[in-house]
Order: structure tokens, then C-alpha cells, then sequence
């Protein structure tokens, strides 16, 4: 079954972090994964449709800002006396590396994005509030057919 074009970029997201991390997951609502350090999270915060870059047309092509959050765990030993902010310094980077490393164009995810961008970092923090690791932001925007958000248009 095909996939709708949002749903390819972000397990081409996933695909190029899996590069750092082997342990590279998508959020789902029940986990079968153990977060552990350098564990990374892949998780789409929204879609938001971007008028300003639709087109007239037949069909007409929808463009679509969504945000995705990559979540890393940082998980160090409590002997560590490395800064934490040393390790998420290094967390982020790797993040950013991975996914554009090496390839050129990378922010079209292979052909299915116009641009993307990296928004933001900041701590990522457990459900209970506690520091569990860093969180880079993305903001990716692409278009589709109005009627079909299967098919990739330019």
C-alpha cells in the first residue's frame, strides 16, 4: 500500500538517522522499545497548510508546512563528569549530520519536499517533567494533489 507524501518524508527522516543510531524510532502510541541513551525519537508535531505555496491548477497542488520534532535520549552514567550540555551539544549535531550529510539536496527528502529547515533546539523532557535528552526542530514543506496527498507535486 502506498503511503501518503508526508508519511514517505518522515520515514526517509527516520532512514537517514538510522545512520547515527540504529536505535531510531517513530512515536507510536504503545512503544515496544526500551529508551536507553542515543535513542532517537522521530515524531510529527503538525501539518499546517501553507497557502502562500499552493497552486491553481487541475487538480490543484496543496502545500503543506509540517513540523517534525527529533526527540535524542540522553542517558549518561551518574560517575559521568562530562557537562550534560556537552553531550546535548554533541546529540544535536550528530542529529543535524545525519540528516544532511553527504547529500546533496537533502531537504527534499528525496524529491518530495520544496524546502526544510531546522527550526529550533531545545531540551527534551520526560512525561514527568525530568530531562531526558535534546529536541531539534523541522519544519518540512511539500505539496500534493488537493484530492490525492499520495502524489508528489513540484
Amino acid at each position: 500500500m502506498s503511503e501518503p507524501v508526508s508519511e514517505q518524508i518522515l520515514a526517509t527522516i527516520r532512514t537517514r538517522l538510522l545512520a547515527y543510531s540504529a536505535d531510531t524510532q517513530r512515536s507510536a502510541r504503545v512503544g515496544k522499545w526500551q529508551p536507553k541513551d542515543g535513542t532517537l525519537i522521530v515524531n510529527l508535531v503538525s501539518l499546517v497548510q501553507n497557502e502562500e505555496l499552493s497552486c491553481p491548477g487541475n487538480p490543484p497542488a496543496q502545500a503543506w508546512d509540517m513540523e517534525v520534532e527529533i526527540c535524542g535520549l540522553l542517558k549518561p552514567s551518574d560517575t559521568d563528569a562530562t557537562p550534560i550540555d556537552t553531550y546535548k551539544n554533541r546529540l544535536y549535531s550528530e542529529i543535524i549530520k545525519a540528516c544532511c550529510d553527504g547529500i546533496s539536496g537533502w531537504w527534499k527528502w528525496g524529491e518530495r519536499a520544496i524546502n526544510s529547515a531546522f527550526t529550533g533546539v531545545a531540551e527534551h523532557t520526560d512525561g514527568d517533567g525530568a530531562f531526558a535528552g535534546v529536541k531539534v526542530t523541522m519544519v518540512t514543506t511539500f505539496r500534493v494533489d488537493e484530492d490525492n496527498p499520495f502524489n508528489v507535486r513540484g
